[in-house]
This record gives C-alpha cells, sequence and structure tokens, in this order.
C-alpha cells in the first residue's frame, strides 16, 4: 500500500510514524491482551484442579 506512487504522495513521514506508532500498539494491545487470557485461562485449569 505505502509503496504505490499515488499513496507516497499521500503519506508524509509524519503519516507514516503515526501508522507505525497505531500499529506498535495495536500489537501491543493484541499481545496484552493474549497474555491476560493465557494467564486467566491458567488460573482457570489451576481451579478446576483443586
Amino acid at each position: 500500500m505505502i509503496q504505490s506512487p499515488k499513496y507516497k504522495k499521500c503519506l508524509t513521514d509524519k503519516d507514516k510514524a503515526f501508522l507505525f506508532d497505531y500499529l506498535t500498539q495495536s500489537f501491543q494491545h493484541y499481545f496484552n491482551m493474549h497474555s491476560y487470557f493465557v494467564k486467566l485461562k491458567g488460573n482457570f485449569q489451576w481451579v478446576k484442579k483443586t
């Protein structure tokens, strides 16, 4: 998407930085949610065992 010349004119460095930040935050958020659910699942299994 960013590689095509049509978009290259529209996307400034500021826009690219924003997109990069946004993607990083999204990934961070997903990762946090994922580890949270893994923890939750682990706790649940532990509760079921006892």
